[in-house]
């Protein structure tokens, strides 16, 4: 089953605490805004979205894990 939400990735740090938990997680986990699809793996291709905006995150299976250390870490779900 498919998980969707969407995060505000307001600074450097937002971003690269992103990459980590997301490389922790099994499974694919991408970032989508507008037609972009993107690795959250990815740090380089984190940087080539509009980071003005909000982002989708979409991951391939339900993870309440991911979603409380983003919650810990304060990124805006």
């Amino acid at each position: 089953m498919m998980k969707s939400f969407c995060v505000s990735l307001k600074s450097i740090r937002d971003i690269t605490e992103l990459v980590n938990i997301a490389s922790d997680c099994e499974g694919h986990i991408e970032l989508i805004q507008g037609g972009h699809r993107i690795n959250a793996k990815s740090i380089l291709g984190i940087f080539s979205l509009n980071l003005q905006e909000p982002v989708e995150i979409n991951m391939e299976k339900e993870n309440e894990e991911i979603e409380c250390r983003l919650r810990e870490r304060r990124i805006q779900l």
